[in-house]
């Protein structure tokens, strides 16, 4: 099972991750590796990993073997892996006990990338450091004294660390203030999105928070930043729900029962419906009005209904109605527990 699935406790936050990405000293940028010059570095990095007994504790996946279904299956672990620019000669290690990820060749020559439960980035960066270390030992990265660690992309120079927090912001989100916070943070080298959208429009209360500098920063100051900035959404969060009127609890209890009571006994539902009613489930759990349902099922139940999910445990790519009807099955047999 992936990590964070497994909430700490009932707070607001899913899951911290943490990536770095390193390029290695001598060796041109991704982009620019033809063939022979991409096996050279796959067998000098494996030939590390080995070393340093990495290797044995990963499965080892190649995009190009047309092994792309099992990327699909962690491409949607709440935006683990959105995107591979370079698929094919992208080669991606998972951690066997679902620890970390190592991506070769995809944006750097490395990238690291852990989650975790919960406000958690000091420890999930300390994991990757730690590993990153062994790493180090074995292989010369780019690296400048003034600019930090090389990077192809400009927005990776310096740390080269991306930190993030996903978090649940439902009553932010229905107050329509996210968008001020998400101008406001900006501001502060910020970035507020919703992991899931339809168009321009943000579907189930998900967001992620992250750093956008990463260049004149240091690594802890890139964590205590976004840390210090979780702790506030959290704060703002909890006083909308506590501020709620007697009649708005009411309302709002209502709106969650009855999602509950959909999600318990439909047939057919497309994604945005169901993350909409989820998010709801997911307020009730976190509010002790919905009791006999862990975060844990509902965090489940948001990545297992997602397209790519669901076809990569189908043996042939589903059509759109049959994906609607294994959703709602999948939706039931997560919450009639």
């Amino acid at each position: 099972m992936v990590q964070w699935i497994s909430p700490l406790d009932n707070s607001i936050v899913i899951a911290s991750k943490v990536k770095i990405l390193r390029n290695i000293k001598g060796i041109k940028f991704t982009k620019l590796l033809n063939e022979d010059e991409f096996n050279d570095l796959l067998s000098m990095v494996l030939g590390c990993f080995k070393e340093i007994d990495i290797l044995d504790k990963c499965y080892v996946v190649k995009l190009k073997d047309g092994e792309e279904k099992i990327i699909d299956y962690y491409k949607e672990n709440f935006g683990l892996i959105k995107y591979f620019e370079n698929k094919d000669n992208l080669i991606f290690l998972m951690n066997k006990n679902g620890e970390f990820n190592i991506l070769l060749n995809e944006e750097e020559h490395i990238g690291i990338e852990c989650t975790n439960s919960g406000l958690s980035l000091r420890e999930v960066y300390s994991k990757i450091d730690n590993l990153d270390d062994l790493i180090e030992e074995k292989i010369h990265y780019s690296f400048d004294s003034e600019l930090g660690y090389l990077t192809s992309n400009i927005k990776n120079l310096g740390t080269a660390l991306r930190a993030k927090v996903f978090i649940h912001l439902p009553l932010l989100s229905s107050n329509n203030l996210i968008k001020i916070i998400k101008n406001a943070l900006k501001e502060e080298g910020i970035t507020l999105k919703s992991i899931y959208n339809s168009g321009n429009k943000d579907v189930g209360n998900i967001y992620e928070v992250s750093n956008i500098k990463t260049l004149g920063m240091s690594e802890k100051d890139i964590l205590d930043s976004i840390i210090s900035i979780t702790n506030k959404l959290i704060l703002r969060e909890k006083n909308q729900r506590d501020n709620l009127s007697k009649d708005e609890y009411i309302e709002l209890k209502d709106d969650i029962l009855r999602a509950l009571g959909i999600l318990r006994n439909t047939y057919s539902i497309d994604r945005d419906e169901a993350l909409k009613y989820l998010s709801y489930v997911r307020l009730g759990v976190e509010l002790g009005i919905i009791k006999k349902l862990t975060l844990k099922s509902v965090n489940s139940a948001m990545i297992e209904i997602q397209p790519d999910m669901i076809n990569n445990s189908s043996i042939k790519k589903r059509d759109i109605q049959s994906l609607k009807i294994e959703r709602a099955k999948i939706i039931r047999n997560a919450l009639n527990t």
